[in-house]
């Protein structure tokens, strides 16, 4: 069949699911199935089944990304939905570690994190191939402690930037209702400001161990509540509850 998306990488194809004519799907298989970041679904559109990762999961729906395809493709799905979304099969496109077509970063030298992407398996040999940023290639072998599943860059800016806006607006609440003088939200929204550029700064330079949207942003929201609470420009429990409107809704 045609295929419905376009990947943004030549090196990259869409992966469609092998066909299957008799599998069975466990019942309620989405209570014990955990969809963190990067996790490899099934997902059926325009007539056929099609694999694809998790980038969010909020109030029982998926933000799906299929493997190989652009962020024009993304979409919501409910978790619940038996005829949208299923669980992938061990080894269909990968093993139980890794699929195809998910981004990782490699550790060299024990100081710089490599990202690439998975763009083929060796079932025989249990191998993944891996093409890097810099079209550079190398073969591994998972579980690897030097490579791990990772969030995009790019996604990881786009969740600091979502995050940032979402405290700028918490902040103004807060001004607001506490009647807060001009000169100390003024210093309060310097120190957020402050804060996300040191972040977005450390995101894009990949020196950090930093894999997920939820992870980025806990950090750079760490760092504000140190700031705002270390100059006492703010209570502890009116933090939390900014922090509260402002951190992103994550699977536990």
């Amino acid at each position: 069949m045609e295929v419905p998306f376009a990947s943004p990488n030549p090196e990259v194809a869409v992966v469609e699911v092998p066909k299957e004519e008799d599998r069975v799907i466990p019942p309620r298989w989405w209570e014990n199935f955990w969809f963190r970041e990067g996790a490899s679904v099934e997902a059926y559109a325009d007539n056929d089944w099609w694999a694809a990762n998790v980038r969010r999961y909020e109030n029982f729906q998926v933000h799906l990304r299929y493997q190989g395809a652009g962020d024009e493709d993304d979409e919501w799905v409910d978790i619940d939905d038996v005829a949208r979304l299923r669980p992938p099969v061990d080894g269909s496109s990968g093993n139980q570690h890794c699929q195809v077509g998910q981004q990782l970063k490699v550790l060299f030298d024990e100081e710089r994190w490599y990202t690439g992407a998975i763009i083929q398996y060796d079932r025989v040999k249990d191998l993944f191939q891996v093409q890097f940023d810099d079209g550079e290639h190398q073969q591994i072998k998972f579980p690897d402690p030097d490579a791990r599943i990772a969030t995009p860059i790019p996604d990881l800016v786009d969740a600091l930037l979502r995050c940032k806006k979402a405290l700028e607006g918490a902040l103004e609440e807060y001004a607001a209702a506490k009647e807060i003088p001009q000169t100390v939200h003024s210093n309060i929204r310097s120190a957020a400001k402050a804060c996300f550029s040191a972040a977005d700064k450390r995101v894009k330079s990949n020196k950090l161990e930093i894999d997920t949207e939820h992870q980025a942003c806990s950090e750079f929201l760490d760092q504000v509540r140190q700031k705002l609470l270390g100059y006492n420009l703010m209570e502890a429990r009116d933090w939390l509850r900014i922090r509260n409107k402002a951190f992103p809704k994550v699977p536990n």
